[in-house]
């Protein structure tokens, strides 16, 4: 604790072996100043980067809303708060990165509605309501973390790549994998794809016929 670091440094707050109360209380003071410019730097910039912070909570929201008043109490606890206006854009940021298609939807309503001025009496305590609301609704229908149909594509395209590349490091493509992958364009695709020619979602947009943005996450 405090007054143990400080016992380590008797050489600033004695002299001749003997404490100085006046030298003792300014090392004090310094670490408290040292202290409370450290914590409220690193609340700040926690605060800032809400979208890692709903990752590092696992998507769930009581556990987020719970960590950013934490944040908001030791500022409050050191005389210093954080622009109420930049906090609110953070705090949607932070549930914009939560995995849950539904409630991505109702923070972007959320989010075009404060912006167009539709809810200028929104404040951060109730936008942290609101999100912990709309959360507890799907937890309780057990629902919480379902992908928007988009995504759930999007997972089984990357599924189907990664087969395709067991295939390709085993040496061997099936005849069953080439006939239910469209024949020989499949063939086409993923030889042109083998040589270097092609990247790997160019090959499976063409193969699938998809739009360029349906494979954008697509990773070899």
């Amino acid at each position: 604790d405090t007054s143990t670091k400080i016992s380590l440094e008797k050489e600033n707050y004695e002299v001749n072996g003997t404490p100085i109360a006046a030298l003792y209380y300014k090392l004090i003071l310094s670490k408290a100043e040292v202290d409370t410019l450290a914590t409220v730097v690193i609340a700040k910039q926690e605060l800032s980067q809400l979208d890692k912070r709903m990752i590092t909570c696992n998507n769930d929201i009581e556990s987020f809303n719970t960590s950013v008043n934490e944040l908001k109490l030791k500022l409050a606890q050191r005389g210093t708060t954080i622009d109420s206006t930049d906090l609110l854009i953070n705090l949607f940021n932070g549930y914009k990165a939560a995995q849950d298609s539904d409630f991505q939807i109702t923070i972007d309503k959320l989010y075009r509605d404060y912006m167009h001025g539709e809810a200028p009496n929104l404040t951060t305590e109730s936008l942290m309501q609101r999100a912990f609301t709309a959360y507890q609704v799907r937890k309780e229908a057990k629902v919480w973390g379902s992908l928007s149909p988009d995504q759930q594509q999007i997972v089984a395209l990357q599924a189907k790549v990664d087969e395709l590349k067991d295939t390709r490091l085993s040496g061997h493509i099936g005849a069953s994998t080439i006939t239910k992958e469209r024949g020989c364009g499949f063939c086409i695709s993923l030889k042109i794809a083998r040589t270097g020619r092609m990247t790997w979602q160019v090959a499976i947009r063409k193969l699938l016929r998809l739009p360029p943005q349906q494979v954008s996450h697509i990773k070899p």
